[in-house]
């Protein structure tokens, strides 16, 4: 079972998504309203005991991260027309005081509001939380006001959450209330800047490409001049994520009203477990097909896996080669990286075949050859069925690996080896190395 943070959002809070106050405006941003719904479908599937919830519009602290200790959190939307549109969620006292020790003994100015039974909550919780609880979400809630802080304290609040979450051995979700740009058109409310787009654009793209860095690096020139309540919440939630890779997923993104709305999950990757060389192959192509980028390293690691080392990993399907490709010496830190990356270039980048569908990889046979220190021999000491081979010349080179079928000589093993590199087997110059290999799975 995961602990900590495992996953993150960004919900925008304008009270026109609720027909009970935007009327016929509300059908203008309905994309904005399916799009919470299908976050809080997400969000319930990720099993959470609790959800931190940071708005921008709470109690605003100078030097100071205000939590509540209330019971209960209740809010409605009467200051905005509908008083029927309420929310009361049960506040997680005790996660909130173990967060707010954490804090503290890590140098941060968190304040505990006392606040009695009941927290009273603003718009900018109440109008997130009513959607996703209409659409089934029900949590216990960490709630926290906004701090006036410069950016590195929040993204280091965001870090002990997860520090936190892990002490506590409870699984938690960070959602950050904001909504973004309040420029974007000549009509918006606080008038209209065009480094709105700007702002707006970076901060989404950067999301869905699940890049937390180029947010945390965005000019505090642009974060003014884009008018924004979003970005100081959205670091506590990045920051949460502690420096651990994630899909991010844009549910939606619109700006009617000249006011950047977007509705964004932040998945953490699912490091798989490693078994063994084979498993991660497998998972290895599974997630580049899934994800069109290459995963991360499995941590923890077997300890034969840390060290670095050649490798060949080989696809198969009815028994016929699907993708083949290697390395003879290590291009990275560790055997698992080298899989890692093999494993893809063999089902995608083998200029022999198509790349491997999604589809295929049910029927795909896998093995791994794990390439032991070449070594420079006489022809002599070729033995095709125990050593792979390595022939070389200049900067040209061939390899065959060892107990390949149809391959019972040494000659017909030098000259496979040799026609790969465009080589002659006969020219008295080539130099022959030969390696022993540790095989997983079968050919």
């Amino acid at each position: 079972m995961q602990y900590g943070v495992i996953g993150a959002a960004l919900v925008p809070h304008p009270p026109v998504i609720i027909p009970e106050v935007g009327g016929r405006d509300a059908v203008t941003v309905d994309q904005t309203l399916t799009a919470l719904g299908d976050l809080a479908m997400w969000i319930d599937s990720l099993e959470a005991d609790a959800m931190v919830l940071v708005s921008p519009h709470g109690p605003a602290l100078r030097g100071e991260f205000p939590l509540s200790a209330a019971r209960r959190a209740r809010g409605h939307l009467g200051p905005f027309g509908a008083p029927g549109i309420q929310v009361d969620w049960t506040i997680d006292g005790r996660f909130t005081q173990r967060l707010a020790t954490e804090g503290r003994s890590s140098g941060l100015p968190v304040t505990v509001m006392q606040s009695g039974e009941t927290l009273r909550l603003d718009h900018g919780a109440v109008v997130p939380l009513w959607a996703l609880e209409k659409a089934g979400l029900c949590l216990p809630l960490v709630y926290c006001g906004m701090p006036l802080v410069d950016r590195d304290l929040l993204w280091e609040f965001g870090e002990i959450l997860h520090r936190t979450s892990i002490d506590s051995g409870m699984r938690v979700v960070v959602v950050a209330s904001g909504d973004l740009s309040h420029r974007l058109t000549p009509e918006a409310p606080s008038g209209y800047d065009p480094e709105g787009k700007r702002f707006d654009s970076a901060v989404v793209s950067s999301l869905a490409r699940g890049e937390a860095d180029p947010i945390r690096q965005i000019p505090g020139s642009l974060v003014e001049r884009a008018g924004q309540c979003g970005y100081n919440p959205l670091l506590i939630a990045l920051g949460s994520l502690a420096g651990r890779p994630f899909d991010g997923r844009v549910y939606s993104y619109e700006a009617p009203f000249g006011v950047g709305y977007a509705v964004v999950g932040m998945e953490l990757e699912q490091r798989a477990e490693v078994t063994g060389p084979v498993e991660l192959a497998q998972e290895s192509l599974r997630h580049y097909l899934e994800h069109r980028k290459v995963m991360s390293v499995p941590d923890p690691l077997p300890q034969e896996m840390k060290r670095p080392s050649a490798a060949f990993v080989t696809f198969r399907s009815d028994g016929h080669l699907r993708g083949c490709i290697g390395t003879v010496q290590p291009t990275h830190d560790s055997l698992a990286e080298e899989i890692i990356h093999n494993a893809v270039s063999a089902g995608v980048r083998d200029p022999r075949f198509e790349p491997v569908r999604t589809d295929e990889l049910p029927g795909l046979e896998c093995s791994v050859d794990v390439l032991g220190e070449p070594e420079r021999v006489d022809r002599s000491d070729l033995d095709p069925a125990r050593f792979g081979v390595i022939v070389a010349l200049g900067r040209r080179r061939g390899v065959l690996l060892p107990g390949l079928e149809g391959v019972n000589t040494v000659q017909e093993q030098l000259e496979i080896a040799a026609q790969k590199a465009g080589l002659s087997v006969d020219d008295p110059d080539l130099e022959i190395y030969r390696f022993e290999i540790t095989r997983y799975g079968s050919k």
